[in-house]
């Protein structure tokens, strides 16, 4: 069995989970180049929903703790970066899919796709296939419904994505269901990525319509999301609210004492140069 600890320094920590990487240009890098050694790995992409679950899922929190790389996905991630000087871009796993599926098309590795359903998979295959001619599908499957990242039918899946000579798998469960697959699938493969990207199959193939462009640069895409689905996406942002509160009132206070430690030290050094003046 594998075991996985990052070698990438964090470059920051949010709720007290590490960030290895600030965006999509970088996250792509780092993905091809650990391509380069044997080993099966995956990734994560944090947001206020993964911080709420990885307090309550100890499957989610061990999958976690084995990802190669944490990208920051949500606003508020970038936002709480910010507060302690760290600049990051929003990184989502739906951000991932096209520079990665353009890198491997280009580096002639395989593909394989792992989604919520075969109209979204075959009509995303469709449209990225015809942007990139290179594109190589060593296979696609849509688990069937209650896909249990434990079980039979999850280790079925494994063993064919093993056999496929996939180097790429991208997995759009939904979380929790896709880190755990993607932990559970590196550990039991080798030389793979597993890149889980929630519902980015389902915004190429159109099957979902994601946020315009202004309202993710202004961080107001979980209000379009919510816009689409209240019953689905309600509880689960008021949980984020509350997780978003208890880390935010501790950062933005630590965050206004430094910034009046900086303005006192300053007053001092002044009073300090004005006395030595004087004197």
């Amino acid at each position: 069995m594998q075991t996985y600890v990052s070698r990438r320094a964090a470059i920051c920590a949010v709720g007290g989970q590490a960030v290895h990487v600030g965006s999509v240009e970088d996250t792509v890098s780092a993905v091809m180049a650990r391509l380069h050694e044997k080993t099966s790995f995956f990734i994560c992409t944090l947001n206020l929903d993964h911080l709420w679950k990885l307090k309550k899922d100890i499957s989610f929190s061990n999958a976690y703790s084995k990802a190669e790389l944490v990208t920051p996905d949500g606003f508020p991630i970038v936002l709480l970066a910010r507060l302690d000087g760290v600049r990051l871009r929003r990184t989502t796993g739906a951000d991932l899919v096209e520079p990665l599926w353009a890198a491997a098309a280009s580096n002639n590795l395989p593909l394989f796709v792992v989604g919520c359903n075969e109209q979204s998979i075959d009509t995303c295959i469709k449209v990225m296939s015809s942007r990139y001619q290179r594109t190589e599908i060593a296979g696609a499957v849509a688990p069937g419904m209650g896909f249990d990242p434990h079980g039979e039918e999850a280790k079925r899946l494994i063993a064919q994505i093993s056999a496929s000579r996939a180097k790429v798998c991208f997995v759009g469960l939904g979380a929790p269901t896709q880190e755990i697959f993607a932990a559970c699938a590196a550990d039991a493969t080798q030389g793979i990525a597993f890149i889980p990207i929630g519902a980015g199959l389902e915004f190429i193939a159109g099957t979902k319509i994601r946020a315009p462009l202004w309202m993710q640069n202004f961080g107001l895409e979980w209000f379009w999301r919510l816009a689409q689905e209240p019953r689905r996406l309600g509880t689960r942002y008021l949980k984020s609210a509350a997780i978003l509160c208890q880390i935010l009132a501790p950062a933005l206070l630590q965050s206004l004492s430094g910034k009046l430690l900086h303005v006192s030290r300053k007053e001092t050094a002044k009073k300090t140069q004005a006395f030595k003046f004087k004197s």
